[in-house]
């Protein structure tokens, strides 16, 4: 039997909003030029956009992107798709509880 090696796998990094220094974000985000100093409109979004992540950057932590607990290999798109079937049945079961063929379903 071979050795299967994967490639570590992460997940975008995430805000820790709890973490995070709110008066510090209050304080940088507070200065917005006026809308009379942009030409169009998607200027003006851009720059905000910019100028709230930026700040945004500076004072909420993001998370690393690595997964706490390493993924199995043999998982796949038909293992979610039965356990999500597996749950659909059993909440169709306590509805239904003296239904016959939600038990048979089960």
């Amino acid at each position: 039997m071979e050795s299967v090696e994967s490639e570590p796998q992460s997940r975008p990094p995430r805000w820790v909003l709890d973490k995070a220094d709110w008066p510090q974000f209050t304080e940088l985000s507070s200065f917005i030029l006026p809308l009379a100093d942009f030409d169009t409109c998607s200027e003006a979004v851009d720059y905000f956009t910019d100028f709230l992540r930026s700040a945004a950057l500076q004072t909420v932590p993001k998370t690393s992107g690595r997964f706490t607990k390493r993924p199995v290999l043999w998982w796949n798109a038909a293992c979610t798709n039965g356990v999500r079937e597996k749950r659909a049945a059993f909440s169709r079961l306590l509805r239904h509880r003296g239904d016959p063929q939600c038990l048979d379903a089960f």
